[in-house]
Formats: structure tokens, C-alpha cells, sequence
């Protein structure tokens, strides 16, 4: 085909209707996969470690630090979120935090009222993670 509107012959839809069907289908499926990985976390309760990032940009001096992040910590809002908020105590997670962890993200994560364990651990740090992007925001 040469253009976008020109018309399939195999289907009677032109290339832009063909896409829009493509991308609503694979949004279909990753929002089914969402759902799915969702309530296999409500199910079943995991350990999680919540990661304090620090994110740098190459080329700039911006950076950031003390972000929340780890992706169990997104898995469990994730849950959350398909749960809603009369069952969001179904959804259960063990945190493991250093004496160091920040009161901000504990604050946060209490607001999304899950059944949320944080077993801290005087003697060492919290987890923390260091991200550096360049240009076009990809990872280095």
C-alpha cells in the first residue's frame, strides 16, 4: 500500500483502522495480563523489596533522589488498583527495610491500606538503587 488511506482489499478497512484494531487489541491483552498478574499477587502474599532510587540524566545536572521504586512495589500498586478499595487488604506484601528507609515511602504505601508487613532490619541499610539515563531517557 502506498498511502495510509488507501483501502485493504483483504479486509475493506484502510491501514490507520488496521492499527487502531492492532493497538486496542494488544491494550485488551496487556490489560487482561495486568489483571491477571494482579490477582495471582492478591492470592498469594510475597516478600517485596522497596528500593530507594537515585536517577541521574547523562548530559544534565538534574537528578533525583529518594524516588520510590522496585518493581514489587509497582506489582503490589498494580494489585491494589485491580482490588479496589473494598478489597484492598487482600492484597499482601512483606517489605524488608533497612533502619535507613525513608518515613515518606512508608507514609505512601499505608494510604494504599493493603495488608502490608515491613520488617526492618536495625543492623543494615535499605536497599537502594542507582539509574542513569541518557539521551531519548534510555538506561545506560
Amino acid at each position: 500500500m502506498e498511502s495510509l488511506n488507501e483501502v485493504s482489499p483483504v479486509c475493506g478497512l484502510d491501514s490507520r483502522a488496521k492499527w487502531l484494531t492492532g493497538a486496542f487489541r494488544c491494550a485488551l491483552w496487556g490489560c487482561l495480563l495486568l489483571v491477571i498478574i494482579s490477582m495471582i499477587l492478591i492470592l498469594f502474599r510475597r516478600t517485596f523489596l522497596i528500593y530507594a532510587d537515585e536517577i541521574e540524566y547523562v548530559g544534565s545536572q538534574r537528578r533525583q533522589e529518594s524516588v520510590i521504586g522496585g518493581a514489587g512495589t509497582y506489582a503490589a500498586l498494580g494489585a491494589r488498583l485491580v482490588a479496589g478499595a473494598e478489597y484492598s487488604g487482600s492484597v499482601g506484601w512483606i517489605v524488608d527495610i533497612g533502619y535507613d528507609f525513608p518515613v515518606q515511602f512508608r507514609e505512601m504505601t499505608e494510604l494504599w491500606r493493603t495488608s502490608c508487613l515491613f520488617r526492618e532490619d536495625k543492623s543494615r541499610l535499605t536497599t537502594k538503587a542507582w539509574n542513569k539515563y541518557g539521551p531519548g531517557d534510555h538506561r545506560c
